[in-house]
């Protein structure tokens, strides 16, 4: 990381060379001969910054320490000036900001940025958005948006293809901070540290990488109307797959995108969907494929992500998807993207991206390894493992992670972000006891088969289970409820004493199985996660969660005499 500062730096210096002979009126120095350096006073931000879940990474510690392109560029030494400047006066107001017109943001130094407005939308929510240039060379994208009825304000400033950005925040008292960041701080992007060039999106899959790779079968099918599917509808939150096109304006993307349907069948919808959804199983939290229960969730507990084969207007045919961060808790209306036509429209690969992309909407940055920023996992098989802030296309277990495993670039604990305060909703309720006292009753139909399910939600979690059985054989099948779990199951068996009669995790599988032969008698099942080898060669249980059934059949009891 201090290779890419330093190549930010110079980057910095030498733009700021090239903009202060070009356009010396864009930055307005104080008159004071030495102008003074501010030390960024504390400023809590309210929603919408970006840092809220900060440590981002192992490796990233608060704003960016490098020359930037505002105030920085009158200082002495450019790369000495302070990473944070606030602004004078009472900030920017909606009010002000209206479309076509020419607006100036004056920092606390005397510093000036001048700003020319492009577009400004209302959303449905009351939100108000702009899109403007900041004027300059390079010149800057700037996007703000309020709303004054839940007191959010979001302002953010990028450069096309350099890795400087800023953010602007607003504190509790009205004052406005804005903060030099790396652009990948801010979005979805990799910066080379040998050169400062930056690459925007989630990596492509490639028909190369995709050949080989069994075909979905639903790729075949006629297109058809988008399924109305829910995994949790009792959830206050939720994620929205929006795969039948969309309109999209008045957000940091830019204005009036066009986003085509994807075509797909309901079948290869549904797959997808089931896939994100078991993403997010452990979580309070609706997976959806309706419209209409998105936009009857708050704004600040939704995400829209579009599945597309619309990218022409990102100006990037090699990019899977692409997300702002921490935006799952924006006001308005800004998704998330995942481009299908850049995944090969493998199912596989779609479902990943969401999950990824979404990630970054609830604060995740990317989980990489020593010399790359999307780590793909190690191992093969059912077992194969890659973090799903990584690069998950082609393992069989994708997890949230926290760098366990050997020279990882992120030490973000996922699962504690996701389920933060900051995002507004947790876990699900736990809905099996973990003790035998309060164990879940499994009876027997009248063929002696028993079937039920669960979920482990929680790392630690167990699902307490009881059966009767007569005396015999007792079999038992507990699987993961979808054919791409992130859960390893191990299986344990106690008699009504407590003590253990048998267990089972497979080395290298998901499942558990048993077996045993019985005595009649009150059994206790006890279903709770594991996982696979170690962090390097496989997984730890961290992120060992989601959804299970059992079936099987107890011991008949002996026909009367």
């Amino acid at each position: 990381m201090r290779t890419i500062f330093a190549v930010m730096a110079a980057l910095g210096l030498a733009i700021i060379a090239n903009s202060l002979l070009t356009h010396p009126e864009l930055v307005t120095a104080n008159k004071d001969e030495h102008p003074r350096k501010s030390d960024s006073p504390k400023h809590q931000c309210t929603l919408g910054c970006s840092h809220r879940n900060e440590p981002r990474s192992a490796t990233t510690d608060g704003p960016l320490k490098s020359a930037g392109l505002l105030w920085e560029k009158h200082r002495d030494n450019p790369a000495d000036a302070p990473a944070s400047m606030p602004l004078a006066g009472p900030g920017p107001a909606p009010d002000d900001y209206q479309q076509d017109s020419r607006q100036k943001i004056t920092l606390e130094d005397g510093s000036q940025l001048l700003i020319d407005i492009e577009q400004r939308h209302i959303h449905p929510d009351g939100t108000i958005a702009i899109n403007g240039i900041v004027a300059g060379s390079p010149q800057g994208r700037i996007h703000m948006q309020w709303n004054q009825q839940n007191g959010f304000f979001l302002g953010q400033i990028d450069y096309p293809n350099l890795p400087v950005a800023y953010e602007i925040t607003r504190a509790a008292d009205g004052s406005h901070l804005i903060t030099r960041r790396a652009i990948t701080e801010l979005v979805c992007a990799e910066i080379n540290p040998a050169t400062g060039a930056v690459t925007y999106g989630l990596p492509p899959v490639t028909d190369a990488e995709a050949e080989g790779v069994a075909a979905d079968p639903a790729s075949a099918e006629a297109a058809s109307l988008v399924p109305a599917l829910n995994s949790y509808p009792a959830a206050a939150a939720c994620i929205y797959l929006d795969f039948d096109g969309e309109q999209v304006t008045g957000t940091p993307w830019g204005n009036n995108i066009t986003a085509a349907a994807t075509g797909y069948s309901a079948s290869k919808i549904t797959d997808i969907w089931n896939r994100v959804a078991t993403d997010f199983e452990p979580f309070d939290l609706n997976v959806t494929t309706e419209e209409s229960v998105y936009l009857n969730t708050p704004s600040a507990k939704r995400i829209r992500c579009i599945i597309t084969p619309s990218n022409e207007w990102y100006g990037s045919n090699t990019a899977g998807g692409v997300a702002k961060y921490n935006s799952f808790v924006w006001s308005g209306d800004t998704p998330c993207w995942v481009f299908s036509d850049n995944l090969a429209n493998g199912t596989k690969y779609i479902a990943e991206a969401c999950s990824h992309e979404t990630g970054h909407t609830f604060g995740l940055s990317h989980d990489g390894k020593s010399g790359t920023a999307y780590y793909a996992g190690h191992g093969s098989g059912a077992v194969g493992w890659a973090p799903i802030m990584g690069s998950g296309y082609f393992k069989n277990v994708t997890q949230w992670s926290k760098g366990e495993y050997s020279s990882a670039t992120n030490t973000q604990d996922d699962l504690s972000i996701i389920s933060s305060t900051t995002n507004g909703f947790g876990y699900r309720e736990d809905d099996h006891d973990n003790q035998a006292a309060g164990a879940t009753p499994v009876p027997a139909d009248s063929s002696n088969q028993v079937a039920h399910s669960g979920t482990i939600e929680r790392k630690g979690d167990t699902d307490v289970f009881s059966l009767e059985s007569a005396a015999g054989t007792l079999t038992l099948a507990i699987n993961p409820a979808s054919n791409f779990s992130n859960l390893d199951i191990q299986a344990d068996l106690y008699d009504a004493g407590g003590d253990l009669v048998t267990s089972a995790n497979p080395d290298t599988q998901l499942n558990a199985s048993i077996n045993v032969s019985v005595s009649a008698g009150t059994y206790f099942l006890h279903i709770r996660a594991t996982g696979y080898g170690s962090a390097n060669t496989g997984f730890t249980d961290y992120a060992s969660l989601g959804s299970y059934t059992i079936t099987g059949e107890v011991a008949a009891p002996a026909a009367p005499s």
